[in-house]
């Protein structure tokens, strides 16, 4: 597995001291705080103030005093209204409380969404030609329709108004609608920019209401699940927003919400609701029906007031998303089989893999796996006749749009790490060689390796009970707001052990007078190549865990040997790959690199216990280790290759490398004289 970079930030630690001096908070939160640029109690209060009274006048919004009058008018006039929406739980969500505040308000509304199979994301004329037909003679978007110049145009001359709320970039000319709410928009001085869709359409609801307290007490749910799924940066507005609707889920009166809760589980542990359980147990429930097709069934679920029906929407969304992630899980390993199979992962620096069949509203978060898995750009596409579309994922450093506009397709769209396409079966193979090779001259091969962003070094004692306690004061976490993230050095494993039917690592860690049990989930020990006694570096998060009574305890996101012992290992290993190249070493030199009877022993009877009944394959640098920890001996990386080599020479045993992997086979007929070696006679 390829060694990720750590990009560790740097801590004032005399500023986080003065932090910690003036505010009260622990020496520990505001050493993260340093390093996440904070330089003043002031902008220590403002940062982790979740006051909803920060929230900013709905008004101070570009275009929605007009967004409300023009509203109002329609409604005052009896006029259909039209919500038009998405399919992803952001365009839901805004759909839903916009709906319901409408129909508060006395109008004859609807909804529409798109549907993500037939229609794709956006304002489509047929939409438009439908909702004429439906009597409709105002349409509001949510989460969409900045960009849909003459889409709107074509509203108008079928004789509907428009007003258009969203919140992405508008990259050209700004539609000629009644009215366009975006704080992205040119001109407008809104302080905040990074508000969801349904947080822009929460503004338009507080704005109509005239109370934004209230707007918050009856939607702050929604724009709370909207928010985290869009994963927008979790600071000033929506932080307060997320902040409030996480407090209200757990008792909302919300029957739909109450029903996803329950289908989900969530809410069946101890800790309390979090951004990172909506992300992964409710968002997903949402998104499967947009990807299938459905989303109007989740829509209908947050605007029922029937507890039957939302449980029975609830639990079909539930079994939607289980559909779906079978489906995902077969077409990773069907993209996997592509790839090993027409792709290096070792040389391309992106993968574009297309197949017949593959489902459309599940490309994108299986490119977004191999992504993860790769650190790699990666394109799927589904074949269809004379048609291939796709989705592509892509890592920091390397923008998506820009590639795409540099490479001839029938049409694409999308942002720096995300884009969808659609390209003429017959250019494919064009397209992929294209691509990779704009990738190859844009991306290094150290842009390549995955890296995990750290907070800051610190030593453990500073990892005490109410220190780590204090981090809740940054929750909600999320994009933008991340969980810290910290790393420790110089640590001893003192205890390693295989949990959840050997699919986690339990370990204790030793260092500074600490002792701290940590946990690495998604890896195993074998695949840590780690043994009790190795001296590590860590990457981890801290929490209190309160499972038989309260102890702070890591949560590993990597861990490797320390800088001392892996220079060790390269410079032995160099000392061993010069020998082998006939270089001529030193006398000192030799005396590092000639094992010691004892150890040839030791590796010998090590080697024949573990490949009694088969081949043993293993780390060598983990082996060596192993024979070290149980002989006592200094055994080092060049003196094992060296002892192995030896055997080989002598017939005693077979051996073949892969990598710094071994397999060693033991021929125990075999007798043999170490005086015969001349690997040994060339070291003396």
């Amino acid at each position: 597995m390829t060694e990720k970079r750590w990009l560790i930030s740097q801590a004032d630690l005399p500023l986080a001291r003065e932090l910690s001096q003036k505010t009260g908070l622990s020496l520990l939160l505001c050493t993260v705080l340093s390093a996440r640029g904070v330089k003043s109690p002031a902008e220590v209060c403002a940062l982790l103030d979740t006051s909803v009274d920060t929230l900013i006048d709905p008004f101070a919004l570009s275009g929605i005093r007009e967004a409300v009058d023009t509203i109002r008018d329609a409604i005052a006039h009896r006029q259909r209204i039209a919500v038009y929406g998405d399919y992803d739980v952001d365009g839901v969500t805004a759909t839903c409380l916009l709906i319901d505040c409408l129909r508060t308000l006395g109008a004859d509304c609807l909804y529409y969404i798109p549907d993500r199979l037939t229609e794709g994301y956006g304002v489509h004329p047929d939409a438009l030609c439908k909702l004429r037909d439906a009597g409709v003679d105002l349409i509001i978007t949510v989460d969409t329709g900045v960009t849909a110049v003459e889409e709107i145009a074509l509203a108008y001359s079928l004789g509907m108004r428009v007003v258009i709320t969203d919140h992405h970039e508008c990259a050209g000319a700004v539609p000629d609608a009644e009215a366009v709410v975006d704080p992205k928009l040119p001109g407008c001085t809104y302080p905040f920019r990074e508000l969801a869709g349904v947080g822009v359409a929460f503004k338009l609801v507080c704005a109509l209401l005239g109370d934004t307290h209230t707007a918050l007490e009856r939607y702050a749910e929604l724009v709370c699940l909207g928010t985290v799924a869009d994963v927008m940066p979790l600071r000033g507005e929506s932080r307060v927003i997320v902040n409030y609707g996480l407090r209200k889920l757990a008792y909302t009166r919300s029957v739909g919400l109450r029903a996803l809760l329950r289908e989900s589980g969530v809410l069946s542990g101890k800790r309390p609701l979090s951004a990172t359980s909506l992300s992964f147990a409710l968002a997903p429930r949402i998104n499967a029906a947009g990807r299938f097709g459905l989303a109007s069934r989740a829509v209908e679920l947050f605007l029922t007031d029937d507890d039957t029906l939302a449980q029975t929407i609830a639990a079909e969304l539930s079994e939607i998303n289980r559909q779906r992630q079978g489906t995902e899980n077969d077409m990773l390993r069907e993209a996997l089989d592509v790839l090993e199979s027409a792709c290096d992962p070792v040389r391309d620096r992106a993968f574009v893999l297309w197949h017949e069949g593959w489902h459309h509203g599940i490309l994108g978060i299986v490119a977004s796996r191999l992504t993860d898995r790769f650190s790699r750009p990666v394109i799927l596409l589904s074949v269809d006749g004379d048609t291939a579309k796709g989705s592509g994922r892509s890592i920091p450093g390397f923008n998506l749009y820009n590639a795409l506009s540099h490479i001839p397709t029938r049409q694409f769209g999308g942002h720096e790490l995300a884009a969808g396409l659609t390209l003429d079966t017959a250019d494919l193979e064009r397209f992929r060689d294209d691509f990779c090779a704009y990738a190859a001259e844009n991306l290094s091969e150290e842009d390549c390796v995955p890296c995990i962003d750290v907070d800051c070094e610190i030593t453990p004692k500073l990892l005490t009970l109410d220190a780590v306690a204090s981090l809740s004061r940054l929750e909600p976490t999320g994009m933008g707001n991340p969980e810290p993230v910290f790393c420790l050095r110089d640590l001893r494993i003192s205890q390693l052990a295989a949990i959840g039917n050997n699919r986690h690592t339990r370990l204790f860690l030793e260092g500074d007078g600490c002792r701290l049990p940590c946990v690495y989930f998604g890896r195993n020990p074998d695949e840590l190549g780690l043994l009790d006694g190795d001296m590590v570096d860590v990457v981890c998060g801290a929490q209190v865990n309160d499972f038989r009574g309260r102890a702070v305890q890591l949560i590993l996101k990597d861990i490797r040997r320390t800088e001392v012992e892996r220079k060790q290992d390269n410079e032995t290993r160099g000392l061993y790959e010069r020998f082998r190249s006939g270089d001529t070493l030193t006398e000192s030199e030799r005396r590092k690199l000639r094992p010691e009877r004892e150890e040839l022993v030791s590796v010998w009877q090590y080697v024949a216990v573990r490949a009694k009944t088969k081949a043993l394959t293993e780390d060598a640098a983990k082996l060596y280790r192993e024979v070290r920890a149980a002989y006592q001996t200094p055994t080092t990386l060049g003196r094992l290759y060296i002892a192995l080599d030896v055997f080989a020479e002598l017939g005693l045993l077979r051996q073949e490398r892969h990598g710094g992997r071994v397999t060693l086979e033991p021929q125990r007929e075999v007798k043999a004289d170490l005086a015969e070696s001349q690997i040994l006679a060339q070291l003396t």
